[in-house]
């Protein structure tokens, strides 16, 4: 499996028979492909995709299962020629300098990823627009589409979730799927791939396997470690990576369904590249106050003054600290009944994270 970004460490992004790729491993893979590039032009993505592409090629699998980095016809995962399977997720607007500025823009650019006599699962889409595009695109490449709620569905039930196709119904329980919505319907987008695959032996045991399913940095609820310490036992904890209007649109969602008579409070880091405006706009309708942060190790990072600043004009109470400790020791004191929530990013998730750990 090759996914990105990573929350904690690099290893995250690839792994190998079901493991992280070994470190030691790592190191010489990438050594190996600096050698090769020499000193032409390229990017930290594209190194790393192909020193993934190197880990796969010394080691047999029966699959792999390969994320695109910011999606689409140029992604540098998009080199295969013949993959089994395509699939896209729900499409928002996001990575705008790289995709274009509007929503048609890029579910062009996501549906370059099909190939001619390929499956491609469709999952939720939000928008008209996105559904169209990705029908035709799908029509005029002549990949295969099935598409939820035309050719399968899945939905909560009584704490289940359920999903149906032609084949049939598949339901078990959620457990750990109990963050946000869009939670369950990736986890349908599984069960839809793996029904297109025809795997001989799969049962309804395999499916069930998602409910054990754990979302590090999504809607995460921190109960122990070094940041439980600086708040208050009244307090709530909460990481979520989310970083889009979309992702903030869902988090909101969750946060009503989830924190019921509760404040609500964030910590909030961003990338220059995301559209905090955006971002803002949307956890308004549910945050008292926010703490602003630059983030650690990241320099394109919004400066915390220029990101409490943007707060403010949205119309939220907003101050700007230096330190994720600091921001959350204070947010505690004047909020301590609260549920404080620190998003914006998952560099910043991956931060807070690390930062919680035990020595």
């Amino acid at each position: 499996m090759y996914a990105s970004p990573h929350i904690i460490s690099f290893d995250e992004r690839i792994y190998l028979s079901g493991k992280k790729i070994k470190q030691k491993e790592l190191k010489k893979i990438l050594l190996e492909c600096e050698k090769k590039n020499g000193k032409n032009p390229i990017t930290f993505f594209e190194i790393t995709t192909a020193a993934a592409f190197v880990a796969f090629s010394k080691q047999r699998a029966d699959f792999l299962l390969l994320e695109v980095g910011l999606g689409g016809r140029f992604d540098a995962t998009n080199v295969l020629k013949n993959p089994l399977m395509s699939i896209i997720t729900s499409i928002g607007i996001d990575h705008t300098e790289f995709l274009g500025s509007s929503i048609a823009k890029i579910s062009k650019e996501k549906a370059g990823i099909m190939r001619k006599n390929c499956p491609v699962i469709i999952g939720p889409q939000k928008s008209k627009v996105v559904k169209k595009i990705l029908f035709e695109e799908s029509k005029l490449v002549g990949a295969k589409p099935f598409t939820f709620e035309k050719d399968w569905h899945c939905s909560e039930k009584k704490g289940f979730l359920v999903f149906q196709d032609n084949k049939g119904e598949v339901k078990f329980s959620l457990k750990n799927l109990t963050g946000q919505e869009h939670q369950l319907e990736n986890a349908g987008i599984a069960i839809a791939a793996l029904r297109k695959l025809k795997l001989k032996k799969l049962t309804t045991k395999n499916y069930a396997t998602l409910s054990k399913s754990q979302l590090i940095g999504r809607y995460q609820t921190i109960t122990k470690g070094k940041l439980i310490k600086i708040i208050k036992p009244s307090n709530r904890l909460i990481i979520d990576g989310c970083h889009n209007v979309l992702g903030a649109q869902e988090l909101t969602k969750t946060v009503r369904k989830k924190e019921k008579g509760r404040d609500i409070v964030f910590i909030v880091g961003m990338l220059n590249s995301k559209d905090s405006k955006g971002f803002f706009k949307e956890v308004k309708k549910i945050a008292q106050s926010i703490y602003t942060i630059a983030i650690p190790n990241q320099i394109n990072s919004i400066p915390a003054k220029e990101l409490a600043f943007t707060a403010k004009q949205i119309g939220i109470k907003s101050k700007a600290f230096e330190k994720l400790e600091t921001a959350l020791k204070n947010l505690s004191q004047n909020h301590p009944n609260s549920t404080i929530i620190i998003s914006g990013s998952l560099y910043l998730a991956g931060e807070a994270l690390k930062a919680n750990k035990p020595n």
